[in-house]
């Protein structure tokens, strides 16, 4: 198995190698959950502004490596296997993978130079780092496929 298989089943949910990297992604998910909320509390927010800066930092280092991996590993997976290039952009516009994106997104926006007031707006969909727990977790799968279907 070359590294590109290592890495894609590390990174797919279910899988017996990738257990220990679901369990921190979805612990992650849940820290990132309870600083948002805790955010939202002015006098914790000013008290710990720069704890939340610098989490908010980590985790978006992890969220995106994490996505570039499964970018990059993606083509191990036979629906995206049959070009390198059609492959991958197939998986980034999965829903999973929009999904992933939409969590990282308002950071690179605010990194970008875009307005900071259309950023503050954007930020609201942090609230994708949730939906992300849909990824490791059978029961959120059924439930978005009902209410797809």
């Amino acid at each position: 198995m070359n590294i590109r298989e290592n890495i894609y089943y590390l990174l797919e949910p279910g899988d017996d190698k990738g257990r220990a990297v679901d369990a921190a992604i979805v612990l992650l998910i849940f820290l990132n959950i309870i600083a948002l909320v805790l955010e939202t509390i002015d006098t914790i927010h000013e008290k710990y502004y720069e704890t939340f800066k610098i989490f908010e930092l980590f985790s978006i280092t992890i969220f995106t490596v994490e996505y570039a991996l499964r970018l990059w590993s993606c083509t191990t997976n036979s629906r995206y296997s049959d070009s390198p290039i059609r492959g991958r952009i197939r998986f980034a516009l999965s829903p999973l993978a929009i999904i992933d994106a939409l969590a990282i997104l308002p950071f690179f926006l605010g990194v970008l130079g875009v307005d900071m007031r259309v950023v503050r707006t954007v930020r609201l969909l942090r609230i994708f780092r949730i939906v992300k727990l849909a990824r490791y977790s059978r029961a959120l799968r059924l439930l978005g496929q009902v209410l797809i279907d």
